[in-house]
């Protein structure tokens, strides 16, 4: 774990979208409306892959190692649970996750309403960037693995987004080591600078000594100490500058729905099996949506040569977990053993939030009760777990609406 950086969001800022093609990165630079909230960030840094030569003669100090193509990396956001506002023009900040994870996204009369399918050829780029500039990493050709709604009912309402990256960059802040005029396509930076630039693009904001001339500035390669960068980038417009200029991360501004993260004080929590709430109470719950898609599992040629490569579901099903407290009778238990049993197709509906433009309502609209934990309790009330499975035969068995 000594490469990943855990980060709160006081310290790092994103900024994330779709890209127009797999891998590509955004296709300028990072806009205040692409703005995402976050929580915490557990961000690898992108490295190439050693591949092993073993030598025939069984003297395996003789031959180096291959420095092989760019591993894959897996990414993982938590961000706040919050609605896009009212009214509802467009999906919360983090749909561009809730789409590489193969969710058709329809917004329509103040709603947003994200359906799972079997395929997705989305992808995201991402931008962060420490709100002084000392670093800035970016990650593209981005997919999502996986998506959880942690016990939800017990604390502020969050969304984890786990994904996997197939490119990254990283860029410090640094010194000119040397000047660059208006046409120039490259930078000389110190022999310390430390960038890593593995296919994605990263983005900088170029300052004079004085501050009276910036311009942003797009890297799409780094050589030894000679970057290769694209100029005027951001509305800025092309400038001189002199040896010890200043290099930083580029921090772009930030345009975020100001409605407060969905908690206990914001809204209720409930979830409905189908059989309605009477002589059940749920306390928690939480959801674990596995997408299918894994670039882990695919070669570096298949991602780069054939674009974003996608999985069926098979057994990824959606689950939702909850913990209840329960009666005996026909309208607790005995209900849900039954239909345990029977494996009867019910629907379950999770609302969290009441405010209008800061809702969230999961559905699995055909889920089979998976497990179910009912244990006897020596004295105080009758607690247990549900584990509902979501099954379909088109991966639409789950339904994230905001409204």
């Amino acid at each position: 774990m000594a490469d990943r950086i855990l980060i709160p969001d006081h310290t790092l800022l994103f900024w994330a979208g779709l890209e127009a093609s797999f891998g590509a990165g955004p296709a300028a630079a990072p806009a205040a409306t692409d703005a995402i909230r976050h929580i915490s960030a557990d961000l690898p840094l992108m490295r190439t892959r050693d591949v092993r030569v073993e030598d025939a003669t069984g003297n395996r100090g003789s031959l180096p190692n291959i420095q092989g193509a760019v591993d894959p990396v897996a990414l993982r956001i938590l961000c706040p649970l919050r609605g896009a506002g009212t009214p509802t023009a467009k999906g919360p900040e983090f749909s561009p996750f809730l789409k590489a994870g193969g969710f058709a996204e329809t917004v329509a009369a103040n709603v947003a309403t994200y359906i799972r399918s079997l395929t997705s050829t989305a992808s995201t780029w991402l931008w962060g960037a420490t709100s002084d500039g000392t670093v800035g990493q970016a990650y593209s050709g981005g997919v999502t693995t996986e998506i959880g709604l942690p016990d939800v009912g017990t604390n502020q309402a969050r969304i984890e987004f786990a994904q996997q990256a197939a490119r990254g960059a990283t860029v410090y802040a640094c010194k000119l080591a040397g000047p660059a005029t208006a046409v120039a396509t490259s930078l000389t930076l110190p022999a310390t600078h430390g960038w890593v630039i593995n296919g994605a693009p990263a983005w900088i904001q170029v300052t004079s000594a004085d501050a009276s001339k910036t311009e942003i500035m797009k890297v799409t390669a780094v050589v030894g100490t000679t970057a290769t960068v694209v100029r005027a980038q951001g509305g800025t417009t092309a400038q001189t500058f002199a040896l010890n200029d200043t290099i930083a991360a580029h921090v772009p501004a930030r345009t975020l729905v100001n409605v407060p993260p969905i908690g206990e004080v914001g809204g209720g929590f409930q979830v409905d099996d189908g059989g309605g709430l009477v002589g059940r109470q749920f306390t928690k719950a939480g959801v674990v949506i596995q997408t299918g898609i894994d670039l882990l599992e695919k070669l570096a040629l298949e991602i780069y040569r054939d674009g974003l490569s996608v999985g069926k579901y098979g057994d990824n099903a959606s689950r939702l977990t909850a913990d209840v407290t329960y009666t005996i009778g026909a309208d607790g238990i005995a209900y849900l053993h039954r239909h345990a049993d029977a494996k009867t197709l019910i629907a379950i509906a999770m609302a969290i939030g009441t405010v209008a433009g800061n809702r969230c309502t999961v559905t699995l609209p055909t889920a089979q009760i998976e497990e179910l934990n009912a244990p006897f309790a020596a004295d105080g009330p009758r607690k247990g777990t549900i584990i509902f499975a979501g099954k379909s035969t088109d991966g639409g068995d789950i339904t994230l609406k905001f409204d």
